[in-house]
């Protein structure tokens, strides 16, 4: 698939390559969002915040609710954690 002249892909999206510092950013709200979850008791490691920026890199980030489904599976091991995510 090649780019559409105004920067987007065929299905809409502006590739995060095409915007400066966007792949640095979410990398920087992920490791955010999983320290605030360690220090809420979440048992996250490196490999779910690998896994998590993977997740945020697919077309899952352009869906909020499915987005939020699929980094609840992942970071929730413990039913208390269902409850507090």
């Amino acid at each position: 698939m090649s780019d559409l002249p105004d920067g987007r892909v065929p299905d809409g999206r502006v590739p995060e390559s095409a915007v400066p510092g966007a792949a640095e950013a979410v990398a920087l709200r992920m490791a955010a969002f999983t320290r605030l979850l360690r220090d809420k008791g979440f048992a996250v490691g490196l490999g779910e915040g690998e896994d998590a920026l993977r997740i945020a890199a697919s077309a899952l980030a352009d869906r909020p609710a499915l987005l939020r489904q699929a980094l609840k599976a992942l970071f929730c091991a413990r039913p208390e954690d269902w409850r507090g995510f």
